[in-house]
Formats: C-alpha cells, structure tokens, sequence
C-alpha cells in the first residue's frame, strides 16, 4: 500500500477518461466537455478518497503486538517511509518484512513462502489483536494499548 501525490492520481484518473470514438454529432459540445470534466473530477475525488482511506486503515494496524502463547513470538507492525506495512519480531530475530494486502484485513508477508498475518477488530472497528500464520505454526498475539 503506497500513498501518492495527488498530481499522480489526478494523471491515472485522467487517463481512464479518455473517451473511445463516440457519435458525439447529437451531443451539444458544451454539455460534452462538461460530462467529461464532471466526470475527471469525480475520478479524482474518488481516488484521493480512497487513498486517504488506506492510508488511516495502514496506521490502524501499526503497533506491538504481544503474542499470548509460548508457541508465538511478540511482532512489531510499522509504515515505513513510503507508507508501507512492514512487520518484524519484535526482538528483531528476522529481517523487517513488507506487508501485501491480500483483501481487507489479511496480509500476506512479501518473499516468505506464505507466512500470513490476519486483524482482528472489535465491534467498534479498532484492530486489537492480529493471528500469525505460516508452516506450521499459527497462534494469536494482542496489541499492546498504550
């Protein structure tokens, strides 16, 4: 997950509104230019909307997790400098390790065979814990409130 510039967003939006060749002879050319302004705005809004949106959902899951059985290991989730989830034991015994979103709250860590780490939210949306999966070895660890 990587935050970008609203310029670039603003240069992938225009580019999917870029019209094929349509019979535009009946359409006032007025209203034409204003439906495709309306609609680069609204790709724009929608894009910058979204980001925001994963970027807050990256910094919910940042923090220290303390694993709750002896089977585990504590893990520290972070954003790197270009808003990257990244994970990493948190007695630093494995390399810091790029986090890919596979679908909402379910990761999988990049270039690791598999190893996969789920959040767990409460009722009212705030992560509180995360489960550690990988080989054979799964088990839960909470995040550590401050």
């Amino acid at each position: 997950m990587r935050i970008v510039s609203l310029a670039d967003s603003a240069l992938v939006c225009l580019r999917y509104v870029t019209l094929p060749k349509l019979n535009t002879s009946k359409v006032p050319k007025g209203l034409m230019k204003n439906s495709i302004r309306t609609l680069s705005i609204a790709f724009i809004l929608f894009s910058v909307s979204t980001l925001l949106a994963q970027d807050k959902a990256a910094k919910d899951y940042v923090g220290q997790y303390i694993s709750s059985t002896d089977r585990g290991f504590d893990i520290t989730v972070s954003l790197n400098n270009e808003n990257v989830l990244m994970a990493q034991p948190s007695d630093k015994s494995q390399p810091l390790t790029e986090m890919v979103e596979v679908a909402g709250d379910k990761y999988e860590l990049k270039n690791t065979k598999g190893l996969r780490i789920s959040f767990t939210r409460n009722k009212e949306g705030v992560v509180i814990s995360l489960t550690f999966e990988g080989g054979n070895r799964k088990f839960e660890a909470t995040k550590k409130t401050e």
